[in-house]
C-alpha cells in the first residue's frame, strides 16, 4: 500500500441530527495542513509546554511563532483543573485556536483513553455552547509521540470520541485525524484499526 503525503487516506461519514458530517485520516504535516482549521490539538505533558526537538509543540511554535507556554497561561477556555485540556484565544487566521490535552499525571498509572478523548470533546462543546466557531478540528493521533502512547491503544477512543462528538456538537462538522508518519498510516489501516 502505497500512501501519499499531504493526501487523504480514508474518510468516514455519518449522518447526524444536523446533516452528514465526516472523520478524514491524512498523511500530512499537521502544522501544514492544507485547509483552514477552527482548532488545532496537540497534547502535552502536564504543565509542560517545552518546544522538545521534534515535537509537535516545537513544530507549532516554529511554524507558527506562537509560544505554547504563553498560550497556556492566558487561554480563552481552562478545564485543566477538571478535565485536563484548554484551548487559546483566537490568535491566527489559518487556524483560529489551539488546544491542548495534558496526558500523563504522576497519578496515571494506566491511561484512561477514552476518557482522555471524552474530555477533548467536552471542550468543544463548551466551545460551542459559548458561540466560538468549532466546525472543523485537527488532531494527530495523540500522545503517540514523545509521550509513547501505542497508536493502537488511542486510535479508536479518538474515532469513537470523534463519531459522538459530530453526532452531539451542532456546528462541528468535520474532524481530521493528521500523521505525518507513512509507515504508522499504513499499519493501523492494514491492522484494521481506522475506520472499520
Amino acid at each position: 500500500m502505497e500512501v501519499m503525503e499531504n493526501a487523504i487516506v480514508n474518510a468516514y461519514e455519518i449522518h447526524t441530527n444536523w446533516g452528514y458530517k465526516s472523520i478524514e485520516l491524512y498523511n500530512a504535516d499537521i502544522c501544514d495542513f492544507p485547509k483552514d482549521l477552527d482548532c488545532l490539538v496537540f497534547s502535552a505533558f502536564q504543565s509542560s509546554y517545552l518546544p522538545i526537538p521534534n515535537t509537535l509543540i516545537e513544530a507549532i511554535e516554529n511554524t507558527f511563532n506562537i509560544n505554547c507556554s504563553d498560550l497556556a497561561k492566558k487561554p480563552a477556555i481552562d478545564l485543566r483543573r477538571e478535565f485536563d485540556v484548554c484551548v487559546s484565544p483566537d490568535i491566527s487566521s489559518k487556524v483560529k485556536r489551539f488546544a491542548c490535552v495534558e496526558l500523563n499525571r504522576l497519578n496515571d498509572v494506566i491511561p484512561n483513553y477514552p476518557v482522555i478523548i471524552n474530555n477533548l470533546f467536552t471542550l468543544f462543546t463548551v466551545m460551542d455552547q459559548l458561540g466560538m466557531k468549532v466546525e472543523s478540528i485537527a488532531l494527530p493521533v495523540i500522545g503517540t509521540g514523545n509521550q509513547k502512547i501505542k497508536p493502537e491503544l488511542i486510535i479508536p477512543s479518538v474515532i469513537e470520541g470523534s463519531i459522538r462528538g459530530l453526532e452531539k456538537i451542532e456546528q462541528l462538522k468535520k474532524v481530521y485525524i493528521v500523521e505525518l508518519s507513512t509507515e504508522k498510516i499504513i499499519r493501523e489501516i492494514k491492522d484494521g484499526k481506522i475506520f472499520i
